[in-house]
């Protein structure tokens, strides 16, 4: 990769910008369906779960589960649409003739998907200790960890759709991407269990554990919001999202360069210049 002029950047940033100002029609109902789910989640957990006797560390374990979830519940929506564009209309081949290196063209992708998830997992937290006042500790809540947590796992789970819709041939196979992968990698995550009474239970399951994205994420919220007492380490957690996010988004790019009809770089770049002196 080449370092990208001036030209190339600009273009970057409009591609986002073009992406922000199509998602900003329909910010305000994703985000009340976001905060409708953390809602119900968790009432239910926080109100009517210790009525059936469960003992208040699990419910903030399984809060705190919710919380890392949320950022990765937007992957099905980038994936849905990557698809659906790919099988469609084929809006990505109007970027591609841009003169910018392809990886760029995907980069600004994943920068829009990460900037979306954002703006909506932004309110997760709030309202969920808002509905838990009184009940969630306040006395270990780490915000900076949390803002950390959450820009990683945002960045990742963006990366990791491109990964996703690289493997999904249509529209209609996209259940394939929740119930083979989604779901497994969210369900072995932690959402209900520490690594560390993972690895007392299945030692051998719990190392193996460790390739999962969720288990960063999941145990990086829980020290941010209830202290690393009977978690990963912190920067351990931050260092597992760095490196999982880079290594997604290679993959993701590479495979979607093999998926896409691509026209040459040089012919891209070619054509992408005289549409620009044309202007």
């Amino acid at each position: 990769m080449t370092m990208p002029t001036r030209m190339q950047l600009s273009i970057f940033v409009n591609l986002v910008r073009a992406d922000l100002r199509a998602f900003w029609g329909s910010y305000r109902s994703e985000t009340e369906d976001m905060l409708i789910y953390i809602a119900v989640v968790t009432l239910v957990t926080g109100y009517m779960m210790p009525l059936f006797g469960v003992p208040l560390p699990f419910v903030l374990l399984s809060f705190t589960g919710i919380v890392g979830s949320a950022v990765s519940f937007r992957t099905f929506d980038n994936i849905s649409g990557t698809v659906s564009d790919l099988c469609g209309d084929r809006a990505i081949d109007q970027r591609l003739i841009l003169p910018v290196p392809s990886w760029m063209t995907l980069a600004a992708t994943v920068t829009s998907f990460f900037l979306r998830t954002m703006c909506v997992c932004v309110w997760v937290l709030p309202l969920g200790l808002l509905l838990l006042w009184g009940i969630f500790p306040l006395e270990h809540l780490s915000l900076w960890r949390y803002a950390v947590m959450l820009v990683l796992a945002a960045f990742f789970f963006s990366a990791f759709s491109l990964v996703m819709a690289s493997m999904i041939d249509a529209p209609h196979q996209l259940g394939r991407a929740w119930i083979r992968v989604l779901f497994p990698l969210w369900f072995f995550g932690g959402l209900q269990f520490t690594w560390e009474k993972l690895h007392g239970v299945v030692p051998l399951l719990a190392y193996v554990d460790l390739i999962n994205p969720y288990v960063y994420t999941m145990e990086g919220m829980r020290t941010a919001l209830t202290g690393p007492s009977g978690n990963l380490p912190f920067w351990a957690c931050v260092l597992g999202l760095v490196v999982l996010s880079a290594f997604a988004f290679l993959v993701g790019v590479a495979r979607l360069k093999g998926k896409l009809d691509y026209v040459s770089e040089n012919t891209r770049r070619q054509c992408g210049a005289r549409d620009f002196a044309g202007h």
